[in-house]
């Protein structure tokens, strides 16, 4: 069931648990609103292939 609350969910591919941690740290100290990180490789396919088509890429190494 969805949430009633609005969040940000962002796609993440290529972080270790622990740099996704320290992401985390950071992100909830400066979203403003909570911040959910999906690791490409654990998300939904539905909810990936949605994020790839739809989605926008903030950063890129």
């Amino acid at each position: 069931m969805p949430s009633e609350r609005p969040d940000i969910d962002l796609l993440v591919e290529g972080l270790d648990s622990g740099r996704r941690a320290e992401a985390l740290g950071r992100l909830f100290l400066l979203a403003p609103l909570p911040v959910d990180l999906v690791p490409m490789e654990l998300g939904r396919r539905e909810i990936v292939q949605r994020a790839l088509e739809e989605g926008e890429i903030l950063y890129a190494a």
